[in-house]
């Protein structure tokens, strides 16, 4: 499968509730890019997600952007389009380009 966006990625800005335990939320911000980009992906493919393991291929063009505080809203934004869940997640693949836009392939392993 694959997909693209130009919407640009976001920290996950957690930060504990006081008084709640240790409970994490997530930024607004955070939160509604999520959004953005799980409607974008969904359509952009008619098919079930994966329940197998999956190798996923990403390309990100914001020069300058630390990558692993963006990765996980992409690969959080593909639950349930792509696979069901990202610890299904096996092989992750990462280049940062020179256009801003990401695409992202997202395969079955072992088929």
């Amino acid at each position: 499968m694959k997909f693209s966006t130009t919407i640009k990625p976001v920290s996950v800005n957690r930060r504990t509730v006081p008084g709640q335990h240790g409970k994490l939320i997530t930024s607004n911000d955070y939160r509604n890019t999520k959004a953005a980009m799980n409607m974008v992906f969904r359509n952009q493919t008619n098919q079930k997600p994966f329940n197998g393991e999956v190798a996923v291929y990403i390309t990100c063009g914001w020069k300058n952007y630390d990558v692993d505080s963006w990765v996980k809203i992409v690969l959080d934004s593909l639950q349930g389009i792509a696979y069901v869940n990202d610890n299904q997640v096996r092989f992750l693949q990462i280049a940062m380009m020179q256009n801003k836009k990401i695409n992202i392939e997202v395969m079955e392993m072992g088929k």
